[in-house]
């Protein structure tokens, strides 16, 4: 029997830092407020000419400075922000990444919980024995859809990106990752969505007190 486990891992962020002091200065809220409620100091903000797959790719050379990757054979990237609704960020990342190798590159849009189910969908492949090694992205630009004007939800959200290697091993190693467990709640679905705000841009819309209420709920239930 075969496992698999997390060899190496890379990350990027933007270098522009937005402080809840800068919001203070639009928003009728408070570094204190914030602080309180989030325990959020700063957040990082991309340039407008970095894409959510420009993040991703940076974040994968990250990788790529401590980790060898040659022996990639799929690459997953989770993300609810690419810039193009096709093609996948996953096959802009194996462009740049591996230009001269065709690889199965695919997306998986769980917002919040990308990370998770990126990581499930890579331990079942390799636990399935089809691959021997996965490239799993997350990469977000929640700037871009952010109306921040709205304290509520422009407080909570930055950019950034990371990646990790997933390989093949015996299922008695150590190091193995055991499980995942994903799960979702549809009756809540319109609590945290991205609307048409009246510029004609995506935006968030949060039912925070909902949000939080679920948050809460779901941790007391699980402890």
């Amino acid at each position: 029997m075969y496992g698999s486990q997390i060899v190496g891992c890379g990350s990027w962020l933007p270098t522009n830092l937005v402080s809840n002091y800068d919001l203070e200065n639009n928003l009728e809220t408070s570094h204190k407020w914030i602080i309180e409620r989030t325990g959020i100091k700063f957040r990082h903000i991309a340039a407008d000419h970095i894409s959510t797959s420009d993040m991703g790719i940076l974040s994968v050379r990250k990788l790529i400075q401590s980790t060898v990757c040659d022996k990639v054979e799929a690459i997953v990237a989770a993300t609810t922000t690419s810039e193009q609704n096709f093609p996948s960020v996953a096959c802009k990342i194996q462009k740049a990444i591996f230009p001269h190798k065709t690889l199965p590159a695919f997306d998986v849009q769980a917002a919040c919980s990308g990370f998770i189910y990126g990581l499930e969908m890579a331990d079942s492949l390799i636990k399935a024995n089809k691959y021997q090694s996965v490239l799993l992205i997350c990469t977000e630009k929640m700037s871009s859809i952010v109306n921040w004007q709205d304290r509520n939800t422009c407080v909570l959200f930055a950019d950034g990106a990371s990646s990790v290697l997933i390989e093949k091993v015996q299922d008695n190693n150590q190091s193995k990752i055991i499980d995942t467990i994903i799960e979702s709640d549809g009756t809540c679905h319109d609590a945290l969505v991205t609307n048409i705000d009246i510029s004609g841009k995506k935006a968030i819309h949060m039912e925070g007190q909902n949000v939080f209420k679920r948050a809460v709920l779901y941790n007391e239930k699980d402890t």
